[in-house]
This record gives C-alpha cells, sequence and structure tokens, in this order.
C-alpha cells in the first residue's frame, strides 16, 4: 500500500493537533507532509520535529502562543500567490 502525503493546514489548533494524533497512529499509511499555522510558531515547531513535514508555512508573525482567545484576522490573498510546495512533498 502506498503511503498517502497529507497536509494539515492549521496544525496547531485543536483540529489540527486532533488530526495529528490520528495520523500518528497511522504511520503505515499516511505521513505528514505539510504543516501550517498561524502564530503558534513554538507549537508549529514541535510539530516539525515529530512528524518531519517537507513544508512548514507560517501566517502571522509567530509571535502567538495559542489559546489566548484572540480572533485570528484572515491572510491576505498575497499569502496564498507566495506559498509553493516542493516536488517531493509527497501529494
Amino acid at each position: 500500500m502506498k503511503i498517502q502525503g497529507v497536509a494539515i493546514l492549521g496544525s496547531t489548533g485543536s483540529i489540527g493537533t486532533t488530526a495529528l494524533k490520528v495520523l500518528s497512529r497511522h504511520t503505515d499509511r499516511f505521513r505528514v507532509a505539510a504543516l501550517t499555522a498561524f502564530s503558534n510558531a513554538q507549537l508549529l515547531s514541535r510539530q516539525a520535529d515529530e512528524f518531519h513535514p517537507s513544508f512548514l508555512g507560517m501566517v502571522g508573525d509567530g509571535a502567538g502562543g495559542g489559546g489566548g482567545g484572540e480572533r485570528a484576522k484572515r491572510p491576505s490573498s498575497r499569502m496564498a500567490r507566495h506559498a509553493t510546495w516542493p516536488p517531493d512533498a509527497g501529494f
């Protein structure tokens, strides 16, 4: 069976962290190919150390710690134009 690459957008949020827990139990079927976060750079860094994705993306400035109750601002359309996937991302 071919291992499927998965991108987790918002990996530091509650749904993203839950998805990563599920994926970590199924390493025979899935690998984390990409992770993105809005502002929690510390958690994104820990996730990168654990899952070794081919792509990491940070939308905000990385200063947020998550869980602060602040509403996230929508990323600009400019951000999407600058995102690229390396050929070996595995999607």
